[in-house]
């Protein structure tokens, strides 16, 4: 589901990234509910991960980028409670971290490092989670990297008459604040290792990155003055980038967030301006259909206005949104025909320190918000059906 986000702000903890195992697979938790398939049309590609995506019903990982420290902190995840427990000191990258996104195996990790125009890529081993870098990692960017995505499309061939092996390929993407611009690169499935294959002109700051589920469209909020969003049709074969027609689209003011929900159908954006926050919401125009495949139409109704807004996401099922605004974390509903959000009751609920990015488990069972001001992670037991949000015991940790 969501999300694929990232920006860069001079803050201890930023970034988080949830992680969970299944068997040999792994989709990075916080994303979408796609798992491989056994067989797909001949040379058709299938998503398995977008940024930030993924499922599994088992345990995990966590991982929160540390811009003012330049370093990543992983934590594993207690299946039954959803508590957190550190695992080792914080790993090294390189300067200024903003965003992470995970291949679908869960062998790779890629890190977009803003203040040294670069990509860091890492291995993780399967059983503890350990970080290896990557044999020439950090990978070259544009200017000011802000954000990063992760692709990964599946392919069966037809052969004698039959159905060939599946086999994969991997793509990553980041938006560079500081160039205009968006990298795109081909992962190596064997070493993790990124190979360039294009940059695509954006608007002005490009700094947020979402992938749509089923790996036809990324979208780029633009935040350094267009304030809009550029939307790209994948290639799933190749991994190049062309614009949707009528791209960029309006956002209405410097975006900060963007989640899926409803099925993909509809684009959430948080604009994080003080005075001037609000949730706003697009429908997606659907694919085939014409060639304005992926163009966005804002949403009659839908800007929702909170006194800020940071960070928003949506959970596994698309049905709830969350944002985090002040030292809160907000609840909506979501509106499966309409797109329209919906307050939940019993929110505002309390962070205890500056809410800042947020990230939902994909049991669905349990939520993490970083505290920019203690340098903290909180933990939410998440009630699915009625989006109540409940305090883990202990969280967040002395």
């Amino acid at each position: 589901m969501p999300d694929t986000l990232g920006l860069h702000r001079p803050h201890r903890v930023h970034r988080l990234v949830c992680w969970a195992l299944f068997a040999a697979l792994s989709l990075g938790a916080c994303g979408s509910g796609d798992t491989p398939p056994t067989n797909s049309n001949a040379g058709g590609g299938t998503p398995l991960t977008y940024g930030i995506g993924g499922t599994t019903s088992v345990g995990g990982f966590v991982f929160v980028a540390n811009s003012g420290a330049d370093s990543i902190s992983e934590f594993t995840i207690d299946p039954a409670s959803g508590a957190l427990a550190a695992v080792g000191p914080p790993v090294a990258t390189d300067r200024g971290p903003t965003a992470i996104a995970g291949t679908f195996d869960k062998k790779y990790l890629y890190v977009s490092n803003s203040g040294s125009n670069d990509v860091a890529a890492f291995s993780i081993d399967l059983n503890s989670g350990a970080l290896t870098t990557v044999p020439g990692a950090p990978f070259a960017a544009g200017k000011n990297p802000s954000a990063v995505a992760v692709y990964t499309a599946s392919f069966v061939s037809s052969k004698g008459g039959g159905v060939g092996p599946v086999s994969y390929r991997g793509y990553a993407y980041a938006a560079n604040a500081g160039s205009d611009t968006v990298s795109a690169y081909q992962i190596d499935q064997n070493t993790g290792v990124l190979t360039p294959i294009a940059s695509y002109a954006t608007g002005t700051g490009p700094s947020v990155i979402a992938v749509r589920a089923d790996g036809e469209f990324l979208y780029i909020a633009n935040t350094g003055g267009s304030r809009n969003i550029s939307a790209f049709q994948i290639n799933g074969y190749y991994g190049d980038l062309s614009p949707v027609v009528g791209s960029p689209f309006s956002s209405g003011d410097n975006v900060s967030s963007l989640a899926f929900g409803a099925g993909e159908a509809f684009l959430y954006a948080a604009n994080a301006s003080g005075g001037t926050a609000s949730i706003m919401g697009f429908s997606i125009h659907p694919l085939g259909t014409d060639a304005n495949s992926g163009a966005l139409t804002a949403l009659p109704g839908v800007a929702y206005d909170l006194p800020s807004c940071n960070y928003i996401t949506t959970d596994q099922t698309g049905a709830l949104l969350y944002a985090t605004a002040g030292t809160n974390v907000f609840g909506f509903s979501i509106d499966q025909h309409t797109g329209t959000l919906s307050p939940l009751p019993g929110f505002p609920v309390a962070v205890g320190g500056s809410a800042d990015s947020v990230s939902i488990d994909p049991t669905n069972q349990f939520l993490y918000v970083t505290n920019r001001s203690t340098g903290k992670v909180t933990g939410f037991n998440l009630n699915s059906v009625t989006g109540e949000l409940t305090t883990m015991p202990g969280s967040p940790p002395p």
